[in-house]
């Protein structure tokens, strides 16, 4: 079933001194299984700095029955955008928009609707939307009455004029008098990369991958004994085999994880792997060939962002194990040069780009979206320019060069005559 973007159950109110929105929230048979469907109205409303606007649709909700003895497939998701129409993705699986089931979103993690919220009461607020663009922070708040029952650098804001609607713990206005949950503020985790490697992001705590794992960031071992891929194992037993057995980004070089080139600019720079926006990945075949916390994609170790969209930034979604930004759809809007905006409202590649960054282009650089190959001489680059070879590329003179050994010390278009370029 192709994945389509989803309008969600919910209705959304004004949020009180906050440039803000708040997210509130037939019978046809097939084979042995049938289906139940049902129709319902959507609205929601937008809100920026000046005025609030409101927009309805009708959805359809269905759910699949099945006798005890028909199986069906469980499709995993990471997003809403991994489901079908009228789903949306809970706890890893696809719900239907009304669920009951709750997600395990935290304060200021990434949700989609109401049911990502982990917390009792806790609402999926829309902070900076910009109309444009209609793009924003969706995160979660979390319940209180009074500012005192949030933690540091939040507030407690009546995000609603409606009855029984809870106020909620928001970020304090910032820079721009904006809330934001970017950078993250000060609560154990907010997003994956806040933990350990491997682990994920669940309603503010650090978690291991697996219910059985023996340690973690917040579980560590016996004296004597360290955590290594979240099992306790002797401190004097060898760190690593293989380099599966090191955190993402190491090298398992005579037992010991070793960090790899902390910054590299060519393939040849990465002993056998291939240099990736400026860091080395290792080659592989299959996942088996990576470390904990990575994946085998297109033969590279790939590290895993995340595991669902509470893992990624705000404004940010969980596709295939990586985050995205979200956009405008319908307009397009909201990508950085050499992205697309594509139809379920997320940000990729730019198939009329030819790169985004040298990692795409081989043993060449890339240019203003094209590869091309690296400078070696001053006299490669367009007159008056000089090549950095630290890069490669091609750039004005920071300052006026006096002196040389050759022209190839000169910007372009100028020659090296007695030690002086002229």
């Amino acid at each position: 079933m192709k994945p389509v973007k989803l309008g969600m159950l919910s209705a959304i109110a004004f949020a009180t001194f906050s440039t803000g929105c708040l997210i509130v929230s037939e019978h046809e048979e097939y084979g042995e299984c049938y289906e139940d469907c049902y129709s319902y109205t959507v609205c929601e409303t937008y809100c920026d700095y000046w005025e609030c606007w409101d927009s309805c649709w009708e959805e359809v909700s269905c759910t699949t029955y099945c006798p005890d003895n028909v199986s069906v497939p469980v499709v995993e998701c990471y997003s809403a955008v991994d489901c079908g129409e009228g789903q949306i993705c809970v706890n890893d699986y696809c719900q239907p928009l009304d669920t009951e089931e709750t997600g395990v979103s935290g304060l200021c993690q990434v949700c989609e609707t109401n049911a990502d919220c982990g917390e009792p009461g806790a609402l999926c607020v829309q902070l900076n939307y910009d109309q444009a663009t209609s793009t924003g922070e969706k995160v979660c708040g979390r319940t209180c009455e009074y500012n005192h029952e949030c933690p540091a650098g939040f507030e407690c804001i009546n995000v609603s004029q409606e009855a029984g609607t809870p106020a909620q713990c928001l970020p304090v206005l910032g820079e721009f008098e904006k809330r934001t949950c970017n950078p993250s503020p000060e609560l154990e985790c907010v997003r994956a990369t806040d933990c350990g490697v491997g682990e994920s992001c669940v309603n503010n705590s650090c978690k291991a991958p697996r219910e059985d794992a023996e340690c973690s960031s917040n579980n560590p071992c016996p004296s004597g004994q360290e955590c290594r891929n979240f099992a306790c194992v002797a401190a004097d037993v060898p760190e690593c085999t293989t380099r599966s057995e090191c955190p993402s980004g190491n090298l398992c070089i005579d037992g010991d994880c070793v960090e790899a080139a902390e910054s590299c600019v060519f393939n040849s720079e990465c002993d056998g792997g291939r240099c990736v926006d400026g860091q080395c990945r290792s080659t592989c075949s299959d996942n088996s060939e990576c470390a904990n916390g990575e994946q085998c994609r297109a033969g590279l170790c790939d590290p895993v962002e995340c595991q669902r969209s509470a893992d990624c930034a705000a404004g940010n979604i969980c596709v295939d194990a990586q985050c995205f930004d979200t956009c405008n759809a319908a307009t397009g809007v909201g990508c950085e040069t050499g992205y697309a905006c594509n139809g379920n409202g997320y940000c990729e590649v730019d198939p009329n780009v030819e790169c985004r960054s040298n990692a795409e282009c081989g043993d060449q650089i890339c240019e203003n979206g094209a590869c091309i190959s690296p400078c070696t001489c001053n006299q490669d680059c367009s007159t008056g320019e000089v090549c950095n070879l630290n890069s490669g590329a091609c750039e004005a003179a920071s300052a006026p060069i006096t002196s040389c050994e050759d022209s190839c010390d000169c910007p372009s278009g100028q020659t090296c005559t007695e030690g002086a370029c002229g």
